[in-house]
């Protein structure tokens, strides 16, 4: 069976990245060995070999590349595949000398994070950058292949074996394994925060936010980026019952945290490295099946708003954070269904099992094993690739009709939407295109219904088109719908007012709609 060496001068061994996604995907068809932070001597956890790494100053890193440096030369392992920009040096040494196959995993875009890195003086901050994303990439181009954690982080490199594999989480996320009592639960609506505290991940607005909402509880969970957060946190957590910090969670403690809370939160700043970002905390709470309030980034509100999952804000506004909050808490209807909707599209496309074929396929084609299907850890309600899965694309659609003659704004207009779809669903390698149109028919009233049964009636029409990405998609393949619904109107207001504002001439919606599609397979006559 061929060997991995997984090494890190960073990370702990149990990374979420590191451990519970890609050693775990690895170990069922290799031998996986892990050297990182966290453990003194030599360890067996669910098959993987970890060995560890003591935890010392940033100036004792040095120490800690060459003791990797040496394992991995004279380690009998034929991948060897590391998660810190520090060692590429080192990946490139074992590389030359001992001919393995070496596999750069990048976590962040860290030409963006050093522009805003603390310890470094302001003024070499953006020439250390850019100098240091010239010698990543020239350096990388040289290894064998790029794991990058995002598809914005994988458009960074060239010459190599690129592959975006992201962390989302695995179907056995869902499946609480420790049930503790966190805080004492009662009908208080109780938001959620996990991950690195930090100003930067939005903390102080949260805490600010938290003081202008009612009936709302805040959890937090993580460890603190600097002390003098983590003294305002426990001070006012001190004074404040709705505001709860638990420390840091091992992993298995998170899905029974997620299932004892009502929303999830995630309001970063807009620093570079968040606006691309796809972070894991949000997907998590996508899983568990709960809302997500999340700061209004381009990428998150296609993902939030296009699955109908939760409620984006400004970043850094405390007012509309706390509004939000107080929105979800009066509204249980709403977070059940927006909870649902996440729950759906995290079966559907965020999930571990899709970015595990990748990684299992990079390893393939460099001469390992390569593929196959996934099997939970435990046993799961949720359904693991099927052979033909049903699979979805949500389309964000703004859409402008003109109301001639104008409506009374008195009588709100009833509009009824249908959703009409091209006999041909065309598909390509990889791909399904979907086009159709929605059929919206308004009715209203207007000066001149003289009567309270005449009413205007308008018929218009959009059209839309969709794209599917699936792995089982050819030229000439037939597809049919398997579903299409308007899964959220984001927003509809009337405009274009007169001068006395008792009538509009134009109605516009922005509304999001879902369409799933299977491919039919056509069976072969059996001649005797």
């Amino acid at each position: 069976m061929s060997k991995i060496f997984i090494m890190s001068s960073v990370h702990f061994w149990y990374d979420n990245r590191i451990f519970y996604r890609q050693a775990r995907s690895l170990v069922r068809q290799y031998q996986v060995e892990i050297h990182a932070l966290g453990l003194s001597g030599v360890k067996n956890v669910e098959g993987i070999t970890v060995v560890g790494l003591p935890k010392g100053r940033r100036t004792g890193r040095p120490l800690l590349w060459l003791r990797l440096l040496w394992r991995g030369l004279r380690s009998r392992a034929e991948f060897v595949h590391f998660h810190d920009p520090e060692l590429i040096f080192i990946g490139l040494i074992i590389k030359y000398i001992t001919n393995k196959q070496v596999i750069y995993d990048v976590h962040e875009d860290y030409s963006l994070t050093l522009r805003h890195k603390q310890w470094l003086p302001a003024r070499f901050r953006l020439p250390i950058a850019r100098i240091f994303g010239w010698m990543e990439k020239f350096m990388a181009g040289r290894l064998d292949a790029v794991v990058a954690a995002t598809p914005a982080i994988a458009k960074n490199f060239t010459n190599t074996t690129i592959v975006s594999v992201c962390n989302f989480p695995p179907p056995d996320v869902i499946q609480p394994k420790v049930i503790k009592d966190y805080f004492h639960r009662d009908s208080t609506f109780t938001a959620a925060y996990i991950g690195v505290l930090s100003e930067a991940r939005g903390i102080v607005d949260l805490l600010e936010a938290l003081k202008l909402t009612r009936g709302v509880r805040l959890v937090l969970a993580g460890h603190f980026a600097d002390s003098a957060l983590e003294r305002i946190v426990l001070e006012q957590a001190g004074r404040n019952d709705n505001l709860i910090y638990l420390g840091v969670l091992p992993p298995e403690e998170i899905p029974g945290l997620l299932d004892s809370v009502d929303a999830g939160l995630a309001c970063l700043h807009p620093l570079p490295n968040h606006l691309s970002s796809l972070p894991l905390k949000m997907f998590e709470y996508m899983a568990a099946g709960l809302p997500v309030l999340v700061s209004s980034f381009p990428l998150w509100e296609d993902i939030v708003l296009g699955n109908g999952c939760g409620v984006t804000v400004q970043p850094g506004d405390c007012r509309a954070i706390a509004g939000a909050l107080q929105k979800l808490a009066a509204a249980p209807d709403l977070c059940r269904r927006l909870g649902k909707n996440g729950r759906k599209a995290w079966a559907a496309q965020y999930n571990w099992v899709r970015e595990e074929k990748k990684l299992l396929a990079l390893y393939g084609n460099l001469g390992g094993i390569g593929y196959e299907p996934y099997q939970p850890h435990q046993a799961s309600c949720f359904p693991i690739y099927p052979l033909n899965p049903r699979t979805c694309c949500q389309i964000i659609l703004e859409q402008k009709t003109q109301l001639i003659p104008p409506v009374l704004i008195h009588f709100e207009p009833l509009v009824k939407r249908e959703i009409c779809l091209k006999e041909t669903i065309r598909s390509g390698p990889g791909i399904v295109v979907i086009e159709g149109f929605i059929s919206k028919t308004i009715v209203y009233k207007s000066l001149n219904c003289c009567t309270d049964d005449a009413e205007e009636v308008i018929v218009d029409e959009f059209p839309f088109q969709g794209v599917i990405q699936r792995d089982d998609a050819n030229e000439g393949d037939v597809f049919v719908p398997d579903g299409m619904e308007v899964l959220a109107l984001i927003s509809g207001e009337l405009n274009n007012y007169n001068k006395d504002g008792t009538l509009a001439s134009e109605l516009r919606e922005r509304l999001v709609v879902n369409i799933c599609v299977k491919k039919q397979v056509l069976m072969q006559a059996v001649h005797p």
